[in-house]
């Protein structure tokens, strides 16, 4: 024979609607779900307020940028411009470089992985000991209920006390934020380029008192809620050799496949309660199960008094 059922004993405790069991019965029940409430408010998670997605941003360069080419004295600037406007009001420190950009798409998906940068340097000019890049890029975030299109810039900065003959850089694009984004909303406010070409605009953007004002740009591009910094991952220097022979600037910035965006969204009510429902009732699960074997134990060593009724009933002897 194999046991293939357990019955376990029932024992009913009685008492008044008001006595003490029966307030201590809906005190332990009141004060469970209380707990539980307290618990999964306090442990956090309790509403969604942020959320997270990873999308792969359309990054594209706009034409507009600026190289610095510096040696070592004062004065030793060549400053490279897209904007023929900044070239100009340059005057004698404008490089003629050439300049070539190409977007890459490995996958074909249509959307850029990386964009690669190349700017040679004419052998005239003093040897170059410090090069600072300056690119700006169309920037767009779509997908999962978000649409930021922006404008960011990319900044690349080396130097050496070594006469340098080029510079390979290769990093990624990737994005940061102070505060989460809006879900389910146009965000439009950084749609305009920080620095353009037309006219005398260019130059007054980013030039200051002869010099290209490049501290005072980044600082109101840092100012902003989201922006893309360029990450390096390696920068390699090579020193010139003794015949010079022009300066080469070879940059790869890359984009992120799946770049992490933070988002911040109104959940309609129902979504609320549900979500929270679900939180209340993971914690309740686990107080009541501690308030259930309180109650046992309160009850099974007859603390308080009750009149208990069971349904084992007591063993009778034979009849004569």
């Amino acid at each position: 024979m194999v046991q293939v059922y357990t019955e376990p004993l029932c024992r009913r405790h009685y008492g008044g609607l008001l006595s003490a069991p029966a307030c201590l019965r809906a005190a332990v029940l009141l004060g469970a779900i209380a707990l539980s409430l307290v618990v999964a408010f306090a442990t956090g998670g309790f509403w969604r307020k942020a959320e997270w997605d990873t999308l792969q941003p359309a990054v594209h360069y706009t034409g507009d940028g600026v190289a610095i080419f510096e040696g070592l004295q004062p004065g030793d600037e060549q400053v490279w411009a897209s904007s023929p406007a900044l070239q100009d009001a340059l005057g004698g420190a404008a490089a003629l470089a050439s300049v070539q950009v190409a977007e890459l798409d490995a996958n074909g998906d249509g959307v850029p992985d990386a964009v690669h940068f190349v700017a040679q340097l004419p052998s005239a000019g003093p040897a170059v000991h410090s090069v600072k890049l300056l690119l700006q890029f169309r920037y767009e975030l779509r997908g999962g209920g978000l649409h930021v299109p922006s404008y960011a810039l990319a900044f690349l900065e080396a130097s050496s006390p070594l006469p340098g003959a080029a510079l390979n850089a290769d990093g990624w694009l990737e994005l940061r934020q102070a505060a989460p984004l809006q879900r389910q909303a146009y965000e439009s406010a950084y749609d305009s380029p920080l620095f353009t070409a037309p006219q005398s605009r260019g130059a007054a953007a980013l030039q200051a008192e002869g010099l290209v004002d490049l501290p005072g740009l980044l600082a109101r591009y840092a100012d902003r809620n989201q922006t893309a910094v360029f990450v390096p991952s390696y920068s390699v220097w090579t020193a010139a050799g003794s015949s010079g022979g022009g300066f080469t600037l070879n940059v790869r910035v890359r984009v992120p496949p799946h770049q992490l965006v933070l988002y911040r969204r109104v959940p309609s009510l129902g979504e609320s309660l549900k979500w929270g429902w679900v939180q209340f009732l993971a914690t309740f699960a686990a107080v009541g199960w501690l308030a259930a074997w309180f109650e046992w134990g309160v009850f099974r060593l007859r603390v308080l008094e009750t009149r208990v009724a069971s349904d084992v009933a007591p063993r009778q002897g034979p009849r004569f």
